[in-house]
């Protein structure tokens, strides 16, 4: 498996895949925090990501928000 260095920080090629649970995962977090006539931005969603990884007991919804979190992020740079 390939990995990219990222300031100190490896990211591997599986955490760039975009799967059907990080999608659903992702719609979900956006899908709370979209409203009428606001505009949404990345770091919203990578924080409200966060804050449900803190909070979920599930390690498989840990995992995936992380790699969404890192993915969002990768987005903003």
């Amino acid at each position: 498996m390939g990995a990219v260095a990222r300031q100190g920080e490896e990211v591997t090629d599986d955490e760039l895949n975009i799967d059907d649970e990080m999608r659903a995962l992702i719609g979900k977090v956006v899908s709370r925090l979209i409203k009428p006539d606001a505009a949404l931005e990345v770091h919203e969603i990578i924080n409200a990501l966060h804050h449900l990884r803190v909070r979920s007991p599930d390690h498989q919804i840990r995992l995936t928000c992380q790699k969404a979190m890192r993915l969002l992020a990768r987005k903003l740079h």
